[in-house]
């Protein structure tokens, strides 16, 4: 088949026909339409290309801002989003690590100030530990000076004294170092050590209101990387809150295992906390307590050192028979 055009070509009464064959005609407009379809398709590709380019430089703050949340909010308030771009994004990230640093001089007050109010309550408790071996050393220091003349039990009396002395000294570092303390600087610290010393300044304040306090060692608990004033405050933020919990008085158990990591459970043998209630005591200024009696931010501290230190605080309690506090921490990296 052929396909044929004509026309006039201007000369006279001249027409001029021409026709080509069907196949070659339409050949041509084959080779058009692939032509044009594959510059078609190449434009889309340099356009997707080109927009996953600008997409990235678009979205690579914003997730870096992302990263920077999900770090804040494991409670670890230096960190830097590395976004220095000059538009809305940078101002952004500015701004955010401004926020992050406000957060955690805000943090830093609210667990000084909550360490003061627990190192007042404990005031007394600093007087009666003190003045134990203060009269042991007067009492042996006036019988030592009866037995100049008897060098063997002079020098009993005096290595008493020394002993007593110690102990004063101990006792009063330990306080000074809970009050003074406001970096966040990790160490190792052994817990059953940051146990007792916590057991020790809380003994006394418990047993004026009628609560007895006990201390189960367990065996090879691991060391952890930690805040040893700050994780001492947690101890004394949960035990006050048990006597409080318990005005007739009662019991509170300290005791500390290995469980994939350190645990330490605080428990006490009060009413209980109602499941309602459970999932809000770690909540900032929950509290149950009559107004003006509380902040109720003591928990709330707590969760957020304890988070800061990599481990969970949780409450496992049944209404009426008490309530058990569990600190987990991992073991300190090698």
């Amino acid at each position: 088949m052929q396909l044929g055009a004509f026309g006039r070509v201007g000369i006279g009464r001249l027409w001029v026909l021409a026709q080509v064959p069907e196949a070659v005609a339409f050949a041509a407009s084959r080779k058009l339409v692939r032509r044009t379809a594959l510059f078609a398709v190449a434009v889309l590709l340099a356009a997707f290309i080109v927009s996953i380019f600008f997409s990235r430089i678009i979205t690579s703050p914003i997730r870096r801002l992302r990263a920077a949340t999900l770090v804040i909010g494991k409670g670890q308030f230096d960190v830097q989003t590395n976004v220095h771009t000059r538009d809305e994004i940078g101002d952004l990230a500015r701004s955010f690590e401004q926020m992050a640093g406000t957060l955690k001089e805000v943090q830093a007050q609210l667990i000084q100030s909550e360490k003061m109010a627990a190192f007042g309550q404990l005031g007394a408790g600093i007087t009666h530990e003190v003045k134990n071996p203060m009269t042991g050393i007067i009492s042996f220091a006036q019988l030592a000076q009866r037995k100049l003349e008897d060098p063997v039990k002079l020098a009993e009396f005096l290595q008493i004294i020394e002993k007593e002395a110690l102990r004063c000294r101990d006792i009063l570092v330990n306080f000074l170092k809970f009050a003074r303390a406001s970096t966040r600087d990790f160490e190792s610290v052994d817990v059953n050590q940051m146990v007792g010393t916590a057991a020790t300044m809380v003994r006394h304040q418990l047993s004026v209101h009628n609560v007895r306090l006990e201390v189960e060692f367990g065996e090879d608990v691991p060391t952890v990387s930690g805040n040893g004033p700050e994780l001492q405050q947690v101890l004394l933020n949960i035990a006050i809150n048990a006597q409080h919990a318990m005005p007739d008085g009662g019991k509170v158990t300290i005791r500390t295992f290995r469980r994939d990591g350190a645990v330490i459970e605080v428990q006490d043998t009060g009413g209980g906390i109602p499941p309602d209630i459970q999932a809000k005591v770690f909540e900032p200024f929950f509290t149950t307590k009559e107004s003006g009696e509380g902040t109720g931010l003591g928990l709330s501290v707590s969760f957020g050192i304890i988070k800061g230190h990599n481990g969970t605080l949780s409450v496992r309690s049944i209404p009426g028979e008490g309530a058990t506090f569990i600190i987990h921490l991992p073991v300190e990296p090698k």
